[in-house]
């Protein structure tokens, strides 16, 4: 498995200014001339300077915002434990766990890159490898998304690829998205208008003109309230206004009209004439033309950015709502086109993280955005009332309409030909008929799902029908089908997998299977599901070894029955069952009878018996591994002396394994010797089960000594 690169590139910065005024349109058009030709450098600058206008700004993040926050879901790519796990890993559980994914793209650098790409035509950010400190199930390598300012890249004319131009490395030529969809683990192109030319489809090529007009219309509409937007004084003076001192009071006041309230207007008396003001206004409404100006610019941006004539003043505004049905449309295309990334994040981010930590890159699991859109309840249940009026409207002029059909067309969930018997008959007739299988009238096995193991199938050729009671506990998809010794075997728990169940104090627990573990098709055991059944490595092994188990909590009564195929001999059967359980009162007792035998006992057997299935007493006798009964004395006490053993070498397994296992983990995850010594030196100061190893330790030891006494007075009794 190869190593990923984890030396990052420097961070060079922008040279290009970021702010400038293009206020003449013959600079916008030189630099959309450069950008034509696949030089961003100027065409960067300028997506830099759209942003400080708040209506380019508001709409562009309304988009980005419409696709982030709508739930990014992901799928298994296989139906294995690796595949489900690796999905769990990386999408999170929906509930407690979260996703990895988080960690490597997060939000404000998906919102960079995909702003870049939809105005500039690439949106490019360096894959960075460090090193996993906790090493989550495995992962050492986890990658981060740092994005770049695309004034540093190019298109390449003589390679026919984008260039990265750095001052320290030179040229680095970038992955083409259509020729290498996987990328090369370094480098994550987002490219939403293609790749060849597509930059030419960018945004900033349609929107640069918006932009400086709106910047024309502010500075104009500014320059016309500076002049209309207050009334013009006029000051009237008597010509033959002689006293200068009150002429200077007066135009004082005048002067001072802003800020003062009262002003100093001298009248004449006699027919002289007075000091006066007149205030002069502008009627003209030229205003409104800077006014809608405004508005079709800011209409013309959003059909742009989001498809929709106006996405913040309509009725019911905003990305994907249907106020109107065509910019609905419209808008929810451009959000599955912008949900497109999700694709690219499996094949260039996720894909290597998976190849890079585990080897295995079929086990990347597909995501997407969930950008389509609720169904409408009301909307469908009217359609199928109409549809069930017209229906029924035919069905009493004559016609032969299927109703079944068409009630499946408008998306009804008709009944199974099983039940509909039941459900169609009247209710006096309905108390009559006998129940159906799998339990009493009404008795559903789960909220409109298949029993476990059944699955929904119909049974294979040759297979028996099987008549299920209830659900398990923890319900477990069936992973394989495969006939073994002549019996059709379904396979819930792979060996190497992770089987999961309920304790009786109502806790779960887990097991790791040593062994294919399932059922054998078509025969019910005695909890009324499927007769449990393991499967060993001998398909000739002429037996089949039953283990009677007891129920928990007191192991008193019998509980159900677990069949063993594939293993040589009895004894190797109950070291198997003890090895998959913790608690070893669970064993009651063993019944081994020949292969041919136990087919004949299942071919006799009815389709929903649920009885024990035990051999003859003549063919029991050698094969029974019940614990033999002893009154008292010597060979009481040798009995207790095996239990001992045997209790030690469990508790022994069950308290070694978990500080075992961290010295696996330390020796497989170590750099180096010296890295392995420091991590097995702290997993033994730090961990519970080195504890647990010492008590074991002295338990051993006082038994080893009660065995040696026991010994001996088993010799003296000898003599």
């Amino acid at each position: 498995m190869a190593r990923p690169d984890t030396q990052a590139l420097t961070q060079f910065p922008v040279t290009w200014p970021l702010y400038r005024e293009h206020q003449r349109r013959w600079e916008i058009d030189q630099i959309l001339r450069l950008h034509d030709g696949g030089y961003f450098a100027a065409s960067a600058g300028l997506v830099d300077e759209m942003m400080t206008d708040d209506r380019i700004a508001g709409v562009t993040d309304q988009r980005a915002s419409a696709l982030l926050s709508k739930p990014f879901e992901f799928r298994p790519s296989g139906d294995s434990e690796d595949h489900l796990g690796m999905k769990e890993l990386l999408g999170g559980d929906g509930q407690d766990i979260q996703g990895l994914w988080r960690q490597m793209a997060n939000t404000a650098a998906l919102r960079e890159v995909m702003g870049w790409g939809w105005y500039i035509g690439i949106g490019l950010a360096e894959i960075v490898w460090l090193k996993n400190p906790r090493a989550e199930y495995g992962q050492k390598w986890l990658p981060r998304l740092v994005p770049y300012h695309p004034s540093w890249i190019r298109w390449d004319w003589t390679y026919n690829t984008f260039v990265l131009n750095t001052p320290e490395n030179g040229q680095i030529l970038l992955p083409r998205p259509d020729e290498q969809p996987n990328g090369d683990g370094k480098w994550f192109v987002y490219c939403p208008w293609g790749v060849r030319g597509g930059w030419r489809r960018a945004l900033v090529r349609s929107l640069a003109d918006k932009y400086i007009q709106r910047k024309w219309n502010e500075r104009d509409w500014a320059r016309y309230c500076e002049k209309n937007g207050l009334a013009i004084v006029v000051a009237k003076v008597p010509m033959g206004a002689s006293n200068a001192e009150d002429r200077q009071r007066y135009f004082d006041s005048v002067k001072n009209l802003g800020s003062e309230t009262t002003v100093f207007a001298p009248q004449g008396s006699n027919g002289e004439a007075s000091y006066d003001i007149d205030l002069k206004e502008p009627t003209a409404q030229t205003w409104q033309a800077f006014q809608a100006w405004k508005k079709a610019l800011d209409e013309d941006i959003a059909i742009r950015i989001v498809g929709q004539l106006d996405t913040t003043s309509s009725a019911k505004g905003g990305v994907g709502n249907t106020g109107n049905q065509n910019q609905g449309d419209v808008a929810l295309n451009i959000l599955g086109e912008d949900a497109e990334i999700g694709s690219a994040l499996r094949q260039q981010l996720f894909a290597w993280h998976v190849e890079y930590n585990t080897g295995h890159r079929e086990l990347t699991p597909y995501c997407e955005f969930q950008v389509s859109p609720p169904d409408d309840e009301k909307t469908t249940a009217d359609a199928q009332a109409s549809k069930g009026a017209a229906v029924n409207a035919w069905k009493l002029a004559g016609a032969a309409v299927d109703v079944d059909a068409e009630a499946e067309k408008a998306g009804m969930i008709l009944l199974p030909p099983e039940k509909r018997h039941l459900a169609l008959a009247p209710p006096a007739q309905r108390r009559a008929l006998p129940p159906m299988s799998g339990g009493d009238e009404g008795a559903a096995v789960g909220e409109g799902e298949p029993a476990d193991g059944a699955e929904g199938e119909a049974p294979l050729p040759g297979e028996r029908p099987k008549a299920r009671t209830k659900l398990r506990s923890y319900p477990q998809a069936v992973r394989a089908r495969y006939p073994f010794q002549g019996l059709p075997i379904a396979v819930e728990n792979p060996k190497g997998s992770v089987r999961t169940w309920l304790g009786p104090d109502g806790q779960p627990g887990q097991t790791t299977m040593r062994y294919d573990y399932g059922y054998i098709e078509g025969w019910l055991g005695e909890d009324g599901e499927d007769i449990d059944c393991y499967i060993g490595p001998d398909e000739s092994a002429p037996d089949v070894h039953i283990v009677h188990q007891l129920a928990a909590p007191d192991f008193k009564k019998h509980d159900e029955m677990k069949v063993f195929l594939g293993f040589a001999d009895a004894a190797t059967a109950k070291e198997e069952f003890l090895a998959h359980r913790d608690d070893a009162g669970a064993f009651g007792a063993m019944t081994t009878m020949p292969l041919d035998r136990f087919k004949a006992k299942l071919k006799r057997r009815a389709p929903t018996s649920t009885t024990r299935i035990r051999a003859r007493a003549d063919l029991a006798g050698a094969a029974a591994l019940r614990a033999p009964k002893v009154a008292a004395g010597r060979d009481r006490a040798s009995i207790y002396v095996d239990q001992l053993v045997a209790s030690a070498k469990r508790q022994g397994a069950k308290d070694v394994r978990p500080f075992l296992e961290g010295l696996l983990r330390a020796v497989r995850d170590g750099e180096d010797w010296e890295d392995v010594k420091r991590r097995s030196l702290h997993l033994l100061r730090t961990s519970k089960g080195s504890t647990s190893v010492a008590q074991t330790m002295l338990h051993t030891r006082i038994m080893a000594r009660m065995m040696g006494r026991a010994a001996i007075l088993e010799q003296h009794a000898g003599e």
